[in-house]
């Protein structure tokens, strides 16, 4: 019985090489008919839309409008389609031809090269103090403030995954409602399994000590995350900038004298 199944799975490699070895010169007719798509080599991204500056709203840091539970979106409703075929025997002598179709179709199909961070056609993750679901947006616009009040904040929806770091996963993060819709903050969970809150807490009063900003420590999906203002990281041009450079080696100099550092405060050559 082995000896069957192991010539049964020869002869199927023979079969898709046999169809490899046929289809190449209709390859390369299908590739010359192809229309012109927009084909992109990378996966698809999302664009991080970046601020050019970061402005002021301190006329809502005293504001007494707060988004209560009574405003968060309620759960979207998705509705999933799963596309199929028949079942194929392994042996069945159609079904080189049937991936070779599939591998074709996918490479041809229509897609965005990029998606743009804000987009009424997809659906993004809300997140609470206790949970997280999909749901639909319809945030006309981002507003990067650097002293954001976010302790009015009770929900908001995750933009863009900014990976994670040394310490925690980070997430760009906006409001969706009320007089703080559209604001842009970041939002860090803690990789620390011992009393994250206490790590977070630390960074937190950094943020205040240093720079005079109010971060805040709270609780979002039953964990404690720290959130703070989304400052996007310098560009190559900005390493070209004169002033760009005074001010870093003014804040290293500000930091230096009040006996902090940073193990990634450095720029690293590039030769």
């Amino acid at each position: 019985m082995m000896i069957q199944i192991i010539d049964k799975i020869q002869d199927l490699k023979k079969q898709i090489q046999a169809t490899i070895n046929n289809n190449k010169s209709e390859n390369k007719t299908l590739s010359a008919q192809a229309p012109k798509l927009e084909l992109s080599n990378e996966s698809t991204t999302t664009t991080l839309q970046k601020p050019d500056t970061l402005t002021s709203t301190s006329n809502l840091q005293n504001s007494t409008i707060t988004n209560d539970y009574n405003d968060i979106i309620p759960p979207t409703h998705c509705k999933r389609i799963l596309y199929g075929s028949k079942v194929f025997k392994y042996s069945d002598q159609q079904l080189p031809k049937v991936l070779y179709s599939v591998l074709m179709k996918m490479y041809y199909s229509r897609r965005k090269s990029e998606i743009p961070l804000l987009d009424v056609k997809r659906m993004y993750i809300q997140v609470v103090q206790s949970s997280w679901f999909w749901v639909n947006i319809n945030i006309k616009k981002l507003h990067y403030f650097i002293d954001t009040p976010l302790k009015l904040v009770k929900a908001c929806v995750l933009l863009y995954d900014l990976k994670g770091g040394e310490h925690g996963r980070v997430w760009l993060c906006c409001v969706f409602f009320g007089i703080l819709e559209g604001h842009v903050f970041v939002l860090k969970f803690s990789k620390c399994n011992i009393k994250p809150e206490n790590e977070l807490i630390k960074e937190c009063e950094k943020w205040r000590e240093l720079w005079g900003l109010g971060a805040h420590v709270g609780t979002w999906n039953s964990k404690p995350a720290l959130m703070m203002p989304y400052v996007s990281p310098a560009s190559h041009n900005d390493w070209k900038n004169q002033d760009f450079i005074a001010l870093v080696t003014n804040t290293i100099d500000k930091l230096s004298k009040m006996k902090f550092h940073h193990p990634r405060f450095k720029k690293m050559p590039r030769w």
